[in-house]
This record gives C-alpha cells, sequence and structure tokens, in this order.
C-alpha cells in the first residue's frame, strides 16, 4: 500500500534527546553534534527499510530522467541522501537556538528590493530546508512570518524549537482548519508588509482529492492545489522559493516570480506549471536535499 508523507509515522529523536543534543551543543559546539547526526542517520538509515526503499524510488527516477551514472541507485547514494536530511536538522537546531554562524545568499535581486516595501506569499518546497528561510526572513528582513503547517507533523520538533526561540513574530496556522476568516487575516498581514509560507508539494491530509496531476523528473505527482488557489487570493507578489545548502555552511535562496495577469483565466495552470518547473529545477541542482522520503512519484 502506498504511503503519504502524513501517513509515515514520525521519526522523532523525542525531547529529552532533543534537549540533550541541544545541551551538548551549547557545551561542545557543532562538530560533535554533527557526528551524533551522522550516526542517528546511519542508524536510520540501517533500520528503516521504508526509508530506504523511498530513497531507492527516488534515485531510480533521478537516474532515469537524467542518464547519470553517478545517481544510480546505491547504498552510498541513499545513505548521502538520509544523512543530508539529518545533518538538515542539526542546521535547524542552530538556527533556532539564535547561536548560528550559517551564511545567507538571496540570489535574486528583484526579491531583495520586494522585501523591502511589500509583503510576499512564498511557496515552499521540501527541497532544502524551509524552517531555515523562515528565519532568515524573518531576522534578516526584520518581517513578521505567517506559516501554514499540518497541525500534526514534526510536533515533538516543532515543540522542541519553540522552546527555544519565544519570539512573537512568527504566527503559525494549520492547514486543516483554512478558511474565509483566515483568507482575510493574511490579506491583511500582507497589506501591511508581512510574509507568508505555504508548502506547494505536499497534500494535505484532509485535502488529498484538492490536487492537480503534473509530472516531476518523467514520472507522474499530485501536488496540492490548495496552495496555488490560496496564494492567487492575495494582492501580494507570489514568489516560489527553496533555501539549499552549499559548502562550508552557506546556504543559497532560489526563487522565481510568478507573473499573474488579472486578465487571463489561465492563471492557476500557469502557476501550476511555474512551481513544477521550480521544484524540477532545484531538485536537479540539489539532488541529496530532496527530502520526500514517501510515496512521492506515481
Amino acid at each position: 500500500m502506498k504511503k503519504k508523507w502524513y501517513q509515515i509515522k514520525e521519526r522523532s529523536a523525542g525531547i529529552k534527546r532533543l534537549k540533550v543534543t541541544w545541551f551538548v551543543y551549547k557545551l561542545l559546539g557543532r562538530k560533535p553534534v554533527e557526528w551524533i547526526a551522522w550516526w542517528v542517520g546511519l542508524i536510520t538509515f540501517l533500520s528503516s527499510r521504508s526509508l530506504r526503499e523511498y530513497s531507492k524510488i527516488y534515485f531510480e527516477t533521478l537516474y532515469k530522467y537524467t542518464n547519470n551514472k553517478k545517481y544510480k541507485p546505491s547504498f552510498k547514494n541513499s545513505f548521502k541522501h538520509i544523512l543530508s536530511y539529518s545533518l538538515s536538522l542539526v542546521d535547524k537546531l542552530e538556527v533556532y537556538g539564535n547561536t548560528t554562524k550559517l551564511n545567507f545568499e538571496i540570489e535574486d535581486k528583484e526579491l531583495k528590493d520586494e522585501l523591502k516595501d511589500n509583503g510576499v506569499f512564498f511557496i515552499v518546497t521540501h527541497t532544502g530546508n524551509i524552517e531555515l528561510l523562515r528565519n532568515l526572513m524573518m531576522k534578516k528582513n526584520h518581517k513578521k512570518v505567517n506559516i501554514f503547517m499540518q497541525k500534526s507533523h514534526c510536533e515533538k520538533f516543532n515543540d522542541f524549537i519553540n522552546t527555544l526561540s519565544k519570539t512573537q513574530d512568527i504566527s503559525v496556522y494549520p492547514v486543516e482548519e483554512i478558511g474565509i476568516e483566515t483568507a482575510i487575516d493574511i490579506k491583511s498581514k500582507l497589506e501591511q508588509g508581512e510574509i507568508v509560507f505555504m508548502s506547494g508539494d505536499r497534500l494535505s491530509a484532509q485535502n488529498t482529492n484538492k490536487c492537480y496531476e503534473s509530472h516531476l523528473l518523467g514520472k507522474k505527482v499530485h501536488l496540492p492545489l490548495g496552495t496555488l488557489k490560496f496564494a492567487l487570493m492575495m494582492d501580494s507578489p507570489i514568489y516560489m522559493l527553496a533555501c539549499l545548502k552549499e559548502k562550508n555552511n552557506n546556504f543559497i535562496v532560489k526563487s522565481s516570480k510568478f507573473n499573474r495577469d488579472n486578465s487571463r483565466s489561465d492563471n492557476l495552470e500557469n502557476l501550476q506549471k511555474s512551481f513544477v518547473d521550480f521544484l524540477e529545477k532545484i531538485t536537479l541542482e540539489y539532488p541529496y536535499q530532496f527530502y520526500n522520503f514517501y510515496d512521492f512519484f506515481e
């Protein structure tokens, strides 16, 4: 039976272990925590058959699409894939603990200028580290951040993050409870110059039928239609956005602006294509940062 991301049991270390990890980080710094993350990644990789299988399917898809031998499914590629995700949790820990020495660069000058004066609606992906994006925008651009997320997903980790960061500049909205009042509230916040993050690559457990079909890396995928419709309802700039890790703890923010035309009836269809093109582009550029460990492809 195929499983979607919200049906996968969360592989969390638990609050106590996360607090121990945070204590080690504060006492000894990043390197020992990276070492712990390496071993956790290895143990998880060896103990989880399903995780290995999802990674294998991904590399089979990538290899077939690119015909690049370095992406041929292998133990090495899947372990490197899962280790990348494990180390991304260390980055989250560091950023939300307000001790980060990570370097960020927004690639698009137009986006930099837009953030100075306007509210922006960001459609984000799970290729790369979306949590770092939220923190980056809040601190670097002094913006209030509004996040939509599945209420039950990664609750332990998010609760732990909240114990590290008590800022009042982040508002969280459950995707299960979006209605007219939510739309009015978000529209008002965007008009006040705030920013919004909403995932464009994962279906909500409550709205699996509200999706559109497309192709990514040559395979059929189903992606949430509600995110795109909600974005188009707002009178604000719309950007596809991802935060990708490069060498030496440097991160680059990749983006693509959607230029809507309010006189056209095919904005939704064009936004669908724009998002999938963006997702495919960054996945091909940063293949080991594709963090969808479930039946993503049909």
